[in-house]
Protein backbone atom coordinates (compact mmCIF):
# COMPACT_ATOMS: atom_id res chain seq x y z
CA UNK A 1 0.00 0.00 0.00
CA UNK A 2 3.13 2.59 0.96
CA UNK A 3 4.22 1.34 -2.56
CA UNK A 4 1.26 1.98 -4.37
CA UNK A 5 0.69 5.34 -2.94
CA UNK A 6 4.52 6.69 -3.62
CA UNK A 7 3.97 5.40 -7.35
CA UNK A 8 1.08 7.35 -7.04
CA UNK A 9 2.05 10.34 -6.03
CA UNK A 10 5.56 10.27 -8.31
CA UNK A 11 3.37 9.51 -11.32
CA UNK A 12 1.31 12.60 -10.67
CA UNK A 13 3.64 15.09 -9.30
CA UNK A 14 7.35 13.46 -9.61
CA UNK A 15 10.05 12.81 -7.00
CA UNK A 16 9.95 16.24 -5.45
CA UNK A 17 5.91 15.52 -4.52
CA UNK A 18 7.57 13.01 -2.51
CA UNK A 19 7.74 13.09 0.99
CA UNK A 20 6.91 10.81 3.70
CA UNK A 21 3.88 13.31 4.96
CA UNK A 22 1.88 13.05 1.24
CA UNK A 23 2.76 8.87 0.88
CA UNK A 24 0.90 8.77 4.87
CA UNK A 25 -1.86 11.44 3.89
CA UNK A 26 -2.40 9.11 0.46
CA UNK A 27 -2.76 5.75 2.53
CA UNK A 28 -4.18 7.54 5.67
CA UNK A 29 -1.51 6.46 8.31
CA UNK A 30 1.34 8.14 10.36
CA UNK A 31 4.62 9.41 8.86
CA UNK A 32 5.52 7.13 12.17
CA UNK A 33 4.04 3.83 11.06
CA UNK A 34 6.07 4.63 7.63
CA UNK A 35 9.00 4.57 9.41
CA UNK A 36 7.82 1.10 10.93
CA UNK A 37 7.87 0.18 7.40
CA UNK A 38 11.00 1.59 5.94
CA UNK A 39 13.80 2.63 7.52
CA UNK A 40 13.98 5.79 5.66
CA UNK A 41 12.41 7.66 2.32
CA UNK A 42 15.85 6.50 0.35
CA UNK A 43 14.89 3.32 1.73
CA UNK A 44 11.42 3.25 0.29
CA UNK A 45 12.31 5.14 -2.90
CA UNK A 46 14.80 2.32 -3.48
CA UNK A 47 12.21 -0.23 -3.24
CA UNK A 48 10.36 1.75 -5.75
CA UNK A 49 12.80 1.86 -8.57
CA UNK A 50 13.52 -2.33 -8.20
CA UNK A 51 10.12 -2.56 -8.82
CA UNK A 52 10.22 0.23 -11.58
CA UNK A 53 13.65 -1.84 -13.26
CA UNK A 54 11.27 -5.17 -13.14
CA UNK A 55 8.26 -3.66 -15.07
CA UNK A 56 10.96 -2.54 -17.29
CA UNK A 57 12.76 -6.02 -17.43
CA UNK A 58 8.99 -7.26 -18.05
CA UNK A 59 8.17 -4.86 -20.76
CA UNK A 60 10.83 -6.62 -22.64
CA UNK A 61 10.17 -10.13 -22.12
CA UNK A 62 7.83 -9.99 -25.84
CA UNK A 63 11.02 -9.42 -27.80
CA UNK A 64 11.57 -12.42 -29.88
CA UNK A 65 15.51 -12.44 -30.65
CA UNK A 66 15.31 -14.59 -33.48
CA UNK A 67 16.22 -12.16 -36.31
CA UNK A 68 19.43 -11.48 -34.92
CA UNK A 69 21.38 -8.64 -32.32
CA UNK A 70 20.48 -5.69 -34.81
CA UNK A 71 16.48 -6.45 -34.75
CA UNK A 72 16.79 -7.69 -31.05
CA UNK A 73 18.57 -4.46 -30.10
CA UNK A 74 16.18 -2.44 -32.30
CA UNK A 75 13.50 -3.92 -30.74
CA UNK A 76 14.44 -3.01 -27.34
CA UNK A 77 15.47 0.39 -28.14
CA UNK A 78 11.64 0.94 -29.39
CA UNK A 79 10.40 -0.88 -25.96
CA UNK A 80 12.86 1.41 -24.16
CA UNK A 81 11.36 4.43 -25.43
CA UNK A 82 7.74 3.12 -24.74
CA UNK A 83 8.07 2.34 -21.05
CA UNK A 84 10.11 5.47 -20.51
CA UNK A 85 7.35 7.51 -22.20
CA UNK A 86 4.91 5.74 -20.49
CA UNK A 87 6.27 5.84 -17.25
CA UNK A 88 8.39 9.47 -17.37
CA UNK A 89 8.29 9.97 -13.45
CA UNK A 90 8.74 7.00 -12.45
CA UNK A 91 11.62 6.19 -14.37
CA UNK A 92 13.04 9.58 -13.79
CA UNK A 93 13.08 8.52 -10.25
CA UNK A 94 15.30 5.70 -10.54
CA UNK A 95 17.70 8.09 -12.96
CA UNK A 96 17.42 10.74 -10.80
CA UNK A 97 17.48 10.12 -6.77
CA UNK A 98 20.20 11.40 -5.18
CA UNK A 99 21.36 8.63 -2.46
CA UNK A 100 23.65 9.79 0.79
CA UNK A 101 27.17 8.84 0.25
CA UNK A 102 26.79 6.26 3.04
CA UNK A 103 23.81 4.54 1.43
CA UNK A 104 24.25 1.17 0.97
CA UNK A 105 22.47 -0.12 -1.78
CA UNK A 106 20.25 -3.79 -1.28
CA UNK A 107 21.70 -6.69 -3.59
CA UNK A 108 18.28 -6.76 -4.80
CA UNK A 109 18.74 -3.06 -6.73
CA UNK A 110 21.76 -4.33 -8.36
CA UNK A 111 19.81 -8.11 -9.09
CA UNK A 112 16.84 -5.71 -11.04
CA UNK A 113 19.55 -3.68 -13.09
CA UNK A 114 21.42 -6.89 -13.78
CA UNK A 115 17.92 -8.45 -15.34
CA UNK A 116 17.64 -5.24 -17.40
CA UNK A 117 21.49 -5.82 -19.05
CA UNK A 118 20.47 -9.50 -19.40
CA UNK A 119 18.16 -9.11 -21.56
CA UNK A 120 20.58 -6.83 -23.91
CA UNK A 121 23.03 -9.81 -23.51
CA UNK A 122 20.36 -12.01 -24.85
CA UNK A 123 20.02 -9.60 -27.71
CA UNK A 124 24.12 -9.62 -28.62
CA UNK A 125 24.74 -13.13 -27.38
CA UNK A 126 25.17 -14.59 -30.90
CA UNK A 127 28.04 -12.54 -31.68
CA UNK A 128 30.60 -13.99 -28.71
CA UNK A 129 31.89 -17.10 -28.17
CA UNK A 130 31.95 -19.01 -25.38
CA UNK A 131 33.96 -17.60 -22.59
CA UNK A 132 33.29 -14.31 -24.09
CA UNK A 133 30.67 -13.70 -20.85
CA UNK A 134 32.76 -10.42 -19.18
CA UNK A 135 32.74 -8.81 -22.87
CA UNK A 136 29.50 -9.45 -23.55
CA UNK A 137 28.59 -8.34 -20.34
CA UNK A 138 30.91 -4.74 -20.86
CA UNK A 139 29.16 -4.39 -24.29
CA UNK A 140 25.69 -4.99 -22.71
CA UNK A 141 26.67 -1.79 -20.30
CA UNK A 142 28.23 0.03 -22.95
CA UNK A 143 24.84 -0.10 -25.04
CA UNK A 144 22.71 0.52 -22.01
CA UNK A 145 24.93 3.38 -20.80
CA UNK A 146 24.83 4.70 -24.16
CA UNK A 147 21.14 4.43 -24.70
CA UNK A 148 20.37 6.13 -21.71
CA UNK A 149 22.82 9.12 -22.67
CA UNK A 150 21.11 9.71 -25.96
CA UNK A 151 17.83 9.63 -24.19
CA UNK A 152 19.11 11.53 -21.64
CA UNK A 153 20.46 14.58 -23.85
CA UNK A 154 16.90 14.09 -25.70
CA UNK A 155 15.21 14.75 -22.84
CA UNK A 156 17.39 17.95 -22.30
CA UNK A 157 16.73 19.12 -25.39
CA UNK A 158 20.47 18.87 -26.33
CA UNK A 159 20.33 16.93 -29.25
CA UNK A 160 21.26 18.21 -32.59
CA UNK A 161 18.53 19.47 -34.38
CA UNK A 162 18.97 16.60 -37.44
CA UNK A 163 19.03 14.16 -34.86
CA UNK A 164 16.71 12.43 -33.18
CA UNK A 165 16.59 9.30 -30.28
CA UNK A 166 15.67 6.85 -33.40
CA UNK A 167 18.29 8.17 -35.82
CA UNK A 168 21.33 8.22 -32.96
CA UNK A 169 20.39 4.46 -31.56
CA UNK A 170 20.30 2.71 -34.90
CA UNK A 171 23.80 4.18 -35.82
CA UNK A 172 24.75 3.22 -32.11
CA UNK A 173 23.40 -0.30 -33.43
CA UNK A 174 25.10 -0.60 -36.87
CA UNK A 175 28.28 0.78 -35.43
CA UNK A 176 28.45 -1.16 -32.38
CA UNK A 177 27.26 -4.60 -34.72
CA UNK A 178 30.21 -3.42 -37.41
CA UNK A 179 32.96 -3.91 -34.80
CA UNK A 180 31.55 -7.00 -33.34
CA UNK A 181 31.12 -8.77 -37.04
Amino acid sequence: MTLDAARKIVSENGLRGLTTRSIAREIGYTVGTLYQIFDNVDRLIEQMNIETLDAMRSHYQQIDFKDGPGEGLRALVHRYLEFTNDNRELWSAVIDHNLPEDFQRQDRYFEAVGGLLNVVEQAIAPLYQPGDEEDRLRDANLLWASLYGITALASADRLARSETVLSLSDTLIDTYLKARV
